[in-house]
């Protein structure tokens, strides 16, 4: 359960990455930017676009490299879900356990009831998430690159 939950999340944030960094470029091709958005913009998509193509995880500090440059930082996710990246971190860490190890040799105790209970408790907060982004996507502070 934890497996298949790991890459629908992991999918899940690359593809709202995406879908941001997207509608950066449309913004920045679409209007007459002025210079230093422009110029912030441009790192902010390259950057992000990056931890995409590196990413390989659904921790605190594989979402936080996706989504900091696009004004989704670490404060404003706190501020908005304080358990957010921690319960991703727990979850990614746990999976990455379970993942490489037998399940006689994992450290955690695989239990269905408390594995479904985690898991709707993380996508609970992750449906947080995407109305935060989503939201992101419409914020003046955000096209101006200043949402953080």
């Amino acid at each position: 359960l934890r497996m298949l939950t790991h890459a629908e999340i992991e999918h899940f944030l690359e593809d709202r990455c995406q879908v941001l960094t997207e509608d950066l470029k449309r913004e920045l091709n679409s209007a007459a930017a002025v210079q230093p958005i422009a110029k912030w913009a441009e790192i902010a998509i390259a950057k992000s676009v990056a931890a995409i193509g590196g990413n390989n995880g659904v921790t605190g500090p594989c979402i936080l490299k996706m989504f900091e440059n696009l004004g989704l930082c670490e404060e404003v996710l706190v501020a908005r879900y304080p358990l957010l990246l921690d319960r991703l971190t727990t979850f990614g860490r746990t999976r990455g356990d379970v993942a490489h190890r037998s399940a006689l040799k994992a450290t955690v105790q695989l239990n269905r009831q408390r594995e479904e209970k985690f898991i709707d408790e993380v996508l609970e907060l992750l449906s947080g998430f995407d109305k935060l982004s989503r939201r992101a996507l419409q914020s003046t502070d955000y096209r101006r690159g200043q949402a953080h």
